[in-house]
């Protein structure tokens, strides 16, 4: 979902506006299926990405073969991990309605069980630029 505002401030100069949002939730498999999704072991991950954008822009015609233009952008996203599945009675952990991630080591190591969990990864970032352009 987004919007754009365009405005004429003068013959030679306008100037622009643009704000974006955007919810998606996307499952995936934090290591390899080998089980259904409804069982205790499973690693399904509940990926949910909200992010926004803000654009804003100046331009100013000087000549008939001049234009000058400088803008400022910032985005943000926002991504929690969490384990698909919830409301699982393990008694390894206390008070827990998740199964733990569990992995194996050595060279015969087998799959490993459960999701990666709590993941959280969070983001932003702020640009400007100014740009002349030269038309012939």
């Amino acid at each position: 979902m987004g919007y754009t505002i365009d405005y004429n401030l003068s013959a030679s100069q306008n100037i622009h506006f643009s704000q974006w949002h955007d919810y998606i939730k996307t499952p995936y498999f934090s290591q390899a299926p080998i089980v259904n999704s409804k069982n205790e072991l499973q690693s399904l991950i509940n990926n949910t990405n909200l992010g926004t954008g803000f654009l804003l822009n100046y331009e100013k015609t000087v000549s008939k073969n001049l234009v000058a233009t400088a803008g400022v952008d910032a985005i943000g996203n926002w991504n929690p991990l969490s384990d698909a599945l919830t409301g699982v009675n393990f008694p390894g952990i206390v008070g827990g309605n998740t199964f733990p991630n569990v992995n194996f080591d050595g060279p015969n190591a087998s799959t490993g069980f459960g999701a990666y969990g709590g993941g959280f990864i969070s983001g932003s970032a702020i640009g400007t630029i100014v740009a002349w352009a030269w038309c012939s």
